[in-house]
């Protein structure tokens, strides 16, 4: 801990791999105050550290050296507050190609929050398998030849023999990372994972095999008296059903959702083409009366939620972790597998192997589907090695097993299955609307159609399809509200009106994950989760200074997302899980967010062309500075159809209007020719910030009541005219240096006040001269004339 800061330790390792070198930089106090930690943080340190060339070099591979894989912490962990046992992992996905991160749970992050440091960033790249020992504040690179090949239970247990230090506790990869498999996670306190986007890949590539680290320095600087009274207070002021949502979660652990998640439709079933199934075989309950099931928690937890299931296999008993739902769901109902123990089975084998049991189970049913629908199926069976076409079937539990070690050695179908269903539909040539993924992460155990608001989530989410990101279902479901942050629970199936409410959750989980804490146990209200945060932090946060934190996080994270390539164009569901179901809560629902996704990004102040942040609402979050500019790659596509019209209507104006002024019946096309230019070219487009405006004009010598518009929504350009009474023009622009500029044009307009909104009174016969595009005019030396 620094003088100067309290609830950190106030210091960031930076560990070279490549070099084995550690450089050991202060935490800047006021990057803790607007990050927080965990995930923000280490987004900021990302940020902060990758290059535009960099950039370039990721696009072309993510397993490059200069990718750093970060390791954090926040004020939050290991505190009083009840959940707080977790720490994060961010990077550039290897499954995504762009940002990842994820959570993990267990008692590895109270190792990290009192190894000294607050993050540990990690590039570079080992030339012989290694592991990182932090002992007694010290980092150390440790041989890990012996090791590479082993399990990750294995690892954990080899690894404490080894080095004999009591309390050691250690996050390591298994086989599939080692073999770069896209969906590779990282394991701590044996079953525990940071499953999500591959990032236990990235570990692979660089031959790290495990960070093992001892307890060193306390955690202190935060109020923990306050923390704990701030509990006590919560706790007595608990509702109902906040009083018994734990209980059940103590009982039956997060598979206690697999029948009430049947019964909303939100379980997919048959990869994501069905939605009832006989779940009462697969729910907690079930199991408990089946098989022999144990429970634990995680630091400082008073849930408990997690299982540990006792099966029999090759006439052994083992103890498997879990089944958590999104393990038995993904290898569940998805793949069409009603048999307890080999699901169980299957997320145990995931664990040993580590990788993510989502897109795991996701790959492996759209292998299934494909094949029972006959799609692609001479290009399968030249992946097949020693499985039978015939073997691919719905229900195939021994399939399932095979199928999971073939993954982690990449052996024969599993080599491809192992890249993921984005790859795998490209690899097979097969319609890529049919692989059930978002940004390339495939879709979790939440079914998009069950709840309009969580769709809209994953289409927007930090990282791809992830229901952690900003868990709408749990708004709809359990009465999660923040009426002051517009998160209210209302119809499943439209989310209209409440899209600023998702981005809001969306902001909150970017807290959590910044804290860090587990959103299973939250307080009711958002103000007293700035307390905690408060109180553990030293920093002081009303509501929504810290929801403007996270809008900063998340905003961040979609920069680094911007960089690597993500437009607008990605925002969205594959068709497939877009299928009207014949049966089901979701029987005959029709989604279409289109409306709902251009109203989040008004919110949100994302430009509508492009899917970047506006440099407006990064200056005004502070992400980047006057004078600064944000740089990405991104280039908009134009359509053979929309050249051949621009080429058209080139040849028309251009000449003319070098020589004399349009004819009034030529207005209309021109501004059509305009329109094209607005929508499909970058330079044009960014000139104009506007987010929903009517631009009217009228002409001389026309009647007084008919009028012209230029229609701006949402970023798409119109024309139009007709017959107006009285009209009013509004002009919305958020830059005034812009319309300033734009009003000394010559433009014949009364207006009124300058303040960022102007109205201007009806104008009768007066002109309103049509160089509104004057600045594009201009810049390719034309002239227009009326």
């Amino acid at each position: 801990m620094t003088e100067t800061m309290t609830g950190y330790n106030g210091k960031i390792a930076y560990i070279d791999l490549t070099k084995k070198e550690v450089v050991v930089k202060p935490l800047d106090p006021e990057i803790a105050e607007d990050y927080i930690g965990g995930t923000g943080l280490s987004a900021k340190l990302i940020y902060d550290l990758l290059s535009e060339d960099d950039y370039k070099k990721l696009k072309k591979d993510p397993y490059d050296s200069v990718n750093p894989i970060v390791y954090a912490t926040g004020p939050v962990t290991g505190t009083p507050r009840p959940a707080s046992g977790r720490y994060s992992v961010s990077g550039i996905s290897p499954l995504t190609n762009h940002w990842g991160e994820g959570t993990s749970g267990g008692f590895f992050c109270i190792n990290l929050r009192k190894s000294g440091y607050d993050a540990l960033v990690i590039t570079g790249k080992s030339e012989k398998p290694c592991y990182i020992l932090i002992e007694n504040g010290e980092i150390k690179f440790k041989d890990a030849a012996k090791l590479w090949g082993k399990g990750t239970y294995e690892t954990q247990e080899a690894i404490k023999d080894q080095m004999k230090i009591n309390g050691l506790r250690i996050a390591c990869i298994g086989p599939a990372a080692e073999n770069l498999v896209r969906y590779a996670c990282i394991m701590n306190d044996e079953g525990r994972a940071q499953g999500r986007c591959g990032l236990g890949a990235i570990m692979g590539s660089k031959k790290l095999k495990a960070i093992a680290i001892q307890k060193h320095s306390k955690i202190t600087g935060q109020n923990k008296k306050a923390i704990l009274e701030l509990r006590k207070k919560i706790d007595e002021e608990k509702e109902q059903l906040s009083q018994l949502l734990p209980i059940m979660q103590y009982l039956y652990g997060t598979n206690l959702y697999m029948d009430m998640g049947m019964f909303a439709g939100d379980v997919p079933a048959y990869y994501f083409t069905e939605s009832e199934f006989p779940a009462e075989i697969l729910t907690e309950k079930t199991i408990k009366e089946h098989l022999p099931v144990f429970t634990s928690g995680c630091a400082g937890c008073t849930i408990k939620c997690a299982k540990h299931t006792v099966i029999v296999h090759n006439s052994k008993e083992i103890v498997t972790d879990g089944p958590e739902f999104e393990t038995v769901a993904s290898y569940g109902p998805l793949c069409g597998l009603f048999d307890r123990e080999q699901v169980a089975l299957a997320g145990h084998l995931a664990n040993i192997y580590g990788f993510d049991t989502i897109s795991s189970g996701v790959s492996i049913a759209f292998l299934i589907y494909l094949v029972k629908e006959k799609i692609a199926i001479d290009a399968i069976k030249k992946s097949l090695k020693d499985i039978k076409l015939e073997e691919i079937d719905w229900g195939n539990g021994d399939l399932i097993i095979k199928l999971i070690k073939k993954i982690a050695l990449r052996d024969g179908i599993g080599d491809v299955i192992a890249e993921g269903v984005k790859r795998m539909a490209e690899k097979w040539g097969v319609d890529p609307e049919l692989a059930a993924h978002v940004k390339g992460l495939e879709i979790p155990m939440h079914d998009p159609r069950a709840y309009a608001g969580q769709a809209l989530s994953y289409m927007t989410a930090c990282c791809g399809a992830n229901h952690e990101k900003g868990d709408w279902f749990q708004t709809e479901i359990f009465g999660f509200e923040a009426p002051e942050f517009d998160i209210i629970n209302g119809d499943n199936h439209d989310i209209t009106g409440r899209e600023k409410g998702v981005m809001h959750l969306q902001d909150l989980r970017g807290i959590d994950d910044s804290a860090v804490v587990c959103n299973f146990h939250q307080p009711s209200k958002v103000s007293e989760i700035a307390k905690y945060v408060t109180y553990a932090s030293g920093y002081d946060y009303t509501p929504r200074k810290l929801m403007q934190a996270g809008e900063r996080i998340f905003n961040l994270k979609r920069v680094i997302s911007c960089k690597m390539g993500i437009t607008r164009e990605d925002d969205k569901l594959p068709k497939h899980v877009l299928k009207v179901m014949s049966s089901g809560k979701t029987a005959g629902l029709k989604l279409d967010l289109e409306d709902n996704l251009k109203a989040y990004y008004k919110h949100r102040e994302w430009d509508w062309k492009t899917g970047q942040p506006t440099e407006a609402k990064l200056k005004e979050l502070g992400i980047i500075g006057e004078g600064e500019d944000i740089v990405t790659d991104v280039k908009l596509e134009v359509t053979k159809e929309e050249k051949a019209e621009l080429k058209k209507l080139k040849g028309k104006f251009v000449p003319k209007l070098k020589v004399k002024a349009l004819q009034w019946e030529e207005v209309f096309p021109y501004l059509d020719f305009i329109i094209l230019m607005a929508n499909n070219e970058v330079d044009f487009f960014t000139e104009f910030e506007v987010a929903d405006e009517r631009i009217l004009f009228a002409v001389s010598d026309l009647p007084e009541k008919e009028w012209s518009w230029i229609r701006i929504k949402h970023g798409e350009f119109s024309v139009g005219r007709g017959m107006i009474e009285n009209p009013t023009l509004r002009l919305d622009f958020k830059d005034k240096s812009f319309l300033m500029r734009l009003l000394n044009q010559d433009v014949n307009i009364r207006r009124a006040v300058l303040t960022g909104r102007i109205k201007v009174k009806p104008l009768g016969k007066a002109r309103v001269i049509a160089n509104f595009f004057g600045l594009y005019m201009n810049k390719i030396g034309l002239k227009l004339e009326f």
